[in-house]
């Protein structure tokens, strides 16, 4: 925007001075006479034209403005022409001076209060663009809008206006020797830049032509200004970027990073005393570090160890985000003794002569990475007043003299530009990027590093696991010892790239014997070698490869091993060796405990030892581990070779084991497939004989038994019948044969205790006991019971010589249980079966009773009926019914009420036997449900108010038409409601609702009535005929106690079913209907 304007200024410039050479061609040409007018023309448009050219060539603000007050004042004629700038804390200095002939005192240099031009005042220069002429003879001070503020046009002269001048204003002038001045405003960017002031010792008239001319030099000085201030920031901004580039390129230019160099160079680009890079170590692989130039604060003594950027103040105040977290904060302190929250730290910064403190957080991508910290000197400072001046006091009254007035200031500090943040914050992100790269490049380096390491030892791992996985497999394939160890060892040597592996056995007598051996040419085998050392019988010694310990020795020569054992090593050429004990862990089994192992103390059954015998070795901790492991491996493959010869052994009785084991197991199978085909007869029949004669011919098949019988007991004839019997042989039968069971009662004890035996032979009369007994025989008695009782036994026989093992015991067993429940159902289901009979029979009776009952008493009902209205004619005639309380019409009412109730009573049962016998034909209709059930409804409505009930009908929209027999649908429905009015109390409710189910196919009719419940226990008997709900009929209403069994069969009728569902003291009848009737 800036750029723009300066463009417009320069070109509305151009345009004025060709305008006037325009002008000055044409008045050449025409070739006026010359008056003063024209004259005063041409040196206006001279003096403009020096002031652009002046501009145009300098570059340099002060030489434009010098000649620029000596034009004007030489144009104007005044004794003084001066530019007077302004200060960013308000107060004013005079940076260009033109003074004739020292008419009045030199004023440039001098420095002016910021009270000596009010705040008002510069508004007004700013907002109005105002111009003051002050005549001090007359005391007015003129004021006129130099141009408009929106149009920029210049304004009328009628805009100006006078008015008196502020005494004090007077007094100041006078002071200065002036009698007139004139005032105009000089802007830069719509800013008060300063003023271009014109002073002159006597009374003066300036014109308005000499006013516009100078307003046009005012005009080209404040575009001469901004062009000064875009070419300082142009300047400046070329200063940074060089400055950038040169830390950017010191911080990328190698590979490591000189981050003290970038230091010293940044305290000295941003004019600082000292410096200080703090750099974190929570994102780099190393820890926190600390650069530092020129001078430094001084940590208190309890302090001296840490670090000035990890103390909690210093982090607390300089944080490294914004309360966004969207940009890094640049902290600049002018005087860091100034700001209360730093007071304790800036107790380490008295001993320096350090005050500015410039703080910028170092990060990068949401990284916090330290701190970069500038430091500025304080400095003494030395300004030229225009007469004594106290800044801390405001000024009463009116200057009398402006003669120079040096002031010093000790102790102040310089302040942070925009300029130096700016460049601080650019300088940081330098340092942010050098330090998040470099971290990343040393953490890639450290990957790289750690791979390569971990390459190795994975390859190393992989030979190691190759080897091992060879020798576990060689061990597993092989069972010679010998081949084993000698492929190892050579291996191992290979593996180690060492002289000599060997595995050495001991002896009793702790002495060896070399039963392995891998050595390099250059060096004597000593395979078979019997070694004796009589150093090994000492425990330090041999301790260690008892307890399992891995030795190791690099240099024989710094060893403090016995003299006996290096001179033994010695003899070996031995410079260095790795030994490993070989111990085998021997365990037996627990005798008290089968199954549970006792470990005894390991054997030390040899050593594996690698040998360095051309120089010493620095053994490292993976070859260690390594042939420690193979140690194991060996002792595995060792105690594997001595377990062999007892697997071999092992095996051949496993063998014979296995063969008894699987002959059980076929005779197991065998013997389920027989007791799973016996349990399948007996279920599948409820015969009694069948049962149990299936089972004595199965059991004899399937055990290949001589005979096989069963006796059912009598228990209270204390007797045993034999009824089945299965004989393979021609042997004498038994069947039907009955036993005492009191004279045999050593036999039958265990029996009918539950328990069976088995035995060979007994010595008894033949009239007492079975016929089979007499022979020799191997029997076995098992009994037939169950938990409640014992019906009989089941016995088989076997030649003498045998006998009945464990699996037929079992079997034999299995099948008299299931032999037991089949005898208990099947004799249960005889009983159900009487029990039906009998129930049919009476069933029956029972109805043709009530058929009988019913025909023969409806004629004398009716009889009785016709008389008791004939009675009630008489008995109205005579007036003795007339009075309702009597005794007499209290009778008759019982009477006629009865007699009402016996006849409803025989109707209804003719209705059951009606339709039990399904002579009554169907009438079916189409019936609209919803006008229909509102007409029977009706009916009751007399009785539900007097009982204060309630009905509701609950039916739903466009309900279809449903297809019956009106009657005893209307049958149905009307019991249903007189069963619900008798047992709903007062204030209770009855609902009828109607729904449609089964996609509209099916009618169901809801009848609930509240204030009761029936329990589940009663509500499928609730329509038996003449059942009522015991202790549930606490109004005791009448009825003839068919209603509901009644319900149910018209339900069942007409194709339907109904039932019963009663909770939350509601119970409901569901009647279920077809929507079309079918004929029987």
């Amino acid at each position: 925007m800036q750029s723009a304007h300066l463009r417009i200024c320069s070109l509305t410039c151009t345009i004025v001075l060709k305008l006037q050479k325009l002008h000055l061609s044409q008045q050449k040409l025409q070739m006026p006479p010359v008056d003063p007018k024209h004259q005063c023309q041409c040196e206006q448009e001279g003096l403009l034209h020096r002031i652009i050219n002046r501009i145009r060539q300098s570059s340099e603000l002060q030489e434009i403005l010098d000649a620029a007050v000596v034009e004007v004042r030489s144009f104007l004629g005044t004794d003084r022409v001066k530019i007077y700038r302004f200060h960013s804390d308000g107060h004013g200095e005079v940076i260009a001076e033109s003074i004739w002939c020292e008419q009045l005192p030199s004023l440039l240099g001098l420095h002016f209060p910021a009270d000596d031009i009010p705040t008002e005042a510069r508004e007004a220069f700013v907002l109005a663009r105002q111009r003051v002429i002050v005549d001090v003879a007359t005391q007015q001070i003129r004021l006129g809008a130099l141009s408009d503020s929106q149009t920029g046009e210049l304004l009328e002269r009628e805009d100006s206006r006078y008015r008196l001048v502020d005494p004090c204003h007077i007094e100041y002038l006078k002071a200065m020797g002036v009698q007139s001045s004139l005032v105009i405003p000089l802007l830069a960017n719509e800013t008060l830049w300063g003023l271009l002031i014109s002073h002159h010792s006597q009374p003066y008239e300036f014109s308005e032509e000499a006013l516009q001319v100078v307003q046009l030099v005012a005009d080209q000085i404040s575009i001469a200004i901004a062009q000064s201030i875009l070419l300082t920031q142009a300047r400046s901004k070329a200063q940074r970027e060089i400055a950038i580039n040169e830390i950017a390129v010191s911080l990328h230019r190698l590979t490591t990073l000189n981050l003290q160099t970038a230091l010293e160079d940044t305290v000295a680009i941003l004019n600082g005393s000292g410096g200080r890079l703090y750099r974190t170590g929570k994102h780099s692989v190393t820890s926190a570090s600390l650069y530092t130039c020129g001078l430094q604060p001084t940590l208190p003594a309890l302090l001296q160890e840490s670090v000035l950027e990890e103390n909690i103040l210093w982090q607390e105040y300089f944080r490294p985000y914004s309360e966004d977290y969207t940009s890094p904060i640049v902290y600049h302190l002018k005087d860091l003794y100034a700001e209360p929250r730093l007071r304790v730290l800036a107790s380490s910064f008295r001993a320096t002569s350090i005050r500015g403190l410039l703080v910028i957080p170092l990060a990068y991508r949401q990284q916090f990475l330290g701190y970069l910290s500038i430091f500025r000197d304080e400095i003494n400072t030395e300004i030229i007043w225009a007469g004594q001046h106290n800044p801390d006091q405001r000024q009463e009254q009116p200057r009398n003299s402006f003669a120079a007035w040096k002031e010093q200031r000790r102790g102040q500090s310089v302040e942070w530009s925009t300029d130096d943040l700016q460049l601080g914050q650019a300088l940081a992100n330098q340092f942010a990027i050098a330090i998040y790269e470099s971290d990343l490049y040393q953490q890639a380096q450290l990957e790289n590093q750690q791979r390569r390491q971990v390459e190795a030892m994975l390859r190393r791992q992989a030979e190691e696991d190759r080897l091992r996985f060879a020798i576990l497999q060689r061990i597993r394939r092989s069972l010679n010892l010998e081949t084993i160890l000698d492929t190892t060892v050579a291996e191992v040597r290979q593996f180690l790239q060492t002289d000599r592996v060997l595995i050495y056995r001991f002896e009793p007598d702790w002495s060896g014997t070399v039963v392995a051996e891998s050595v390099s040419s250059s060096h004597l085998s000593i395979l078979g070698q019997i070694i004796h050392d009589p150093c090994f019988t000492e425990k330090q010694l041999y301790l260690p490869y008892l307890q399992g310990q891995v030795t190791h020795l690099d240099d024989l020569e710094s060893t403090s091993l016995p003299n006996c054992h290096i001179e033994l090593l010695r003899s070996l050429h031995v410079q260095a060796n790795l030994v490993v004990p070989i111990l085998i862990n021997p365990w037996e089994e627990d005798e008290h405990e089968p199954g549970n192992h006792l470990t005894q103390s390991p054997t030390l059954w040899g050593l594996l030892i690698a040998h360095s015998c051309l120089a010493p070795r620095q053994w490292q901790e993976w070859e260690i581990e390594f042939l420690r492991q193979l140690g194991v491996q060996m002792a595995i493959a060792l105690k594997q070779a001595a377990l062999y010869q007892q697997v071999r052994l092992l095996n051949i009785d496993l063998e014979q084991q296995v063969q008894i084991r699987t002959s059980e197991l076929q005779q197991a199978l065998e013997y389920e497939s027989l007791l799973k085909r016996i349990t399948d007869k007996v279920r599948d029949s409820l015969d009694e004989d069948q049962i149990l004669q299936t089972a004595v011919a199965e059991l004899a098949k399937g055990l290949e038994a001589v005979c096989c019988d069963a006796a059912l007991y009598d228990l209270k004839q204390r007797t045993s019948t034999i009824l089945y019997e299965y004989l393979r042989t021609d042997m004498a039968p038994a069947l039907g044969q009955t036993i005492s069971l009191d004279e045999m009662f050593e036999l039958y004890q265990p029996l009918l205790a539950g328990q069976h035996f088995q035995f060979c032979f007994l010595k008894v009369s033949a009239s007492t006991v079975r016929q089979q007994v007499k022979h020799r025989f191997a029997i076995f008695s098992c009994p037939i019971l169950d938990d409640q009782d014992i019906w009989g036994d089941i016995w088989l026989f076997k030649p003498n010589d045998e006998y009945f093992d464990d699996l037929e015991v079992r079997l034999v067993q299995q099948v008299s249980n299931q032999c037991a429940i089949a005898l208990r159902q099947a004799r249960l289901y005889q009983a159900s079966l009487t029990q039906v009979e009998e129930l049919d029979r009476l069933n029956k009776l029972k109805d043709d009773f009530l058929s009988t009952v019913s025909h023969e008493l409806r004629t004398p009902l009716s009889s009785i009926k016709l008389a008791t209205q004939m009675l009630e004619v008489i008995l109205r005639e005579s007036g003795i019914l007339a009075v309702e309380d009597s005794s007499v019409a209290q009778y008759f009412r019982i009477l006629n009420h009865e007699c009402k109730r016996e006849i409803a009573l025989i109707n209804d049962l003719l209705d059951l036997t009606r339709l039990d016998a399904g002579s009554e034909p169907l009438s079916p209709v189409s019936i609209d449900l919803a006008p229909w059930l509102s007409h029977l409804t009706e009916s009751f409505t007399e009785y539900i108010n007097h009982q204060q009930q309630q009905l509701l009908l609950r039916l739903p929209d466009n309900l279809p038409p449903i297809t019956t027999d009106l009657y005893y649908l209307e049958r149905i429905v009307t019991e249903l409601l007189k069963n619900a009015c008798k047992y709903t109390p007062a204030g209770g409710s009855i609902f009828v609702d109607v729904e449609l189910a089964d996609a509209g196919t099916t009618f169901l009719i809801h009848v609930s009535n509240t204030g009761i419940e029936i329990p589940e226990r009663e509500r499928d008997r609730v329509f038996d005929k003449f059942y009522r709900i015991p202790n549930n009929d606490p109004w005791k209403h009448g009825g003839t106690g068919l209603g509901l069994a009644l319900a149910k069969k018209f339900t069942q009728y007409l194709g339907g079913s109904i039932h019963v569902s009663s909770q939350d003291n509601q119970t409901t009848f569901t009647v279920r209907l077809p929507e079309q009737l079918a004929l029987h």
